[in-house]
């Protein structure tokens, strides 16, 4: 059975697999009301796994087209890996938002001088 890989996408009950080439509406397989194959998908996918939708996964299932629809009868999912070169520009970003700090955005407090009055 063929593996994809994408982004999980969607909104309400349905879910999306976005990928290089398309975006594919998920259902799960072996349910043949359409609604209900959508419904069991994202709930699979959210509840079950714990997947985060713009997460990077991988499904397991067959594709078609259902009219102009591309489907993935999805039969099982699991969270990807993030590849190396994009863990580096998420690091890149975030030291460049450290770095970008406008001049004299922090506060310097002078020391004061304690004297010690005893008397």
């Amino acid at each position: 059975m063929p593996t994809y890989t994408g982004r999980l996408g969607g909104f309400g009950n349905q879910s999306t697999l976005g990928t290089p080439s398309a975006t594919f509406l998920l259902l799960k397989a072996g349910i043949s009301d359409p609604t209900q194959a959508q419904f069991a998908a994202t709930y699979y996918l959210l509840e079950t796994q714990k997947l985060n939708r713009g997460q990077l996964i991988h499904v397991n299932g067959q594709d078609k087209a259902v009219g102009s629809v591309r489907v993935i009868a999805m039969t099982s999912a699991s969270a990807a890996s993030p590849s190396p070169f994009e863990s580096a520009v998420v690091f890149r970003a975030t030291n460049a938002t450290k770095a970008s700090k406008p001049a004299g955005s922090t506060r310097k407090r002078s020391a004061k001088k304690r004297t010690n009055k005893r008397g």
